[in-house]
């Protein structure tokens, strides 16, 4: 998840997808891998992708399986 300043409400968080960048779906966001702070979360889908394209299953970040 990625914090971003919103000028128009500097009191509002907007979480984005660490692959996307998507806002719009923060329910559908997980926690993938042992990844921490603004790279925690992703959807999904967003992960199955990433892993189709690398080949394999292991975070690049964390190592974790």
């Amino acid at each position: 998840v990625v914090r971003v300043d919103d000028d128009r409400n500097s009191s509002a968080d907007v979480f984005l997808c660490r692959f996307c960048f998507d806002g719009e779906n923060i329910s559908r966001l997980e926690a993938p891998c042992c990844c921490s702070g603004t790279i925690k979360f992703a959807h999904r889908d967003c992960v199955q992708r990433w892993c189709d394209e690398k080949g394999n299953t292991t975070c690049e970040i964390c190592l974790q399986v």
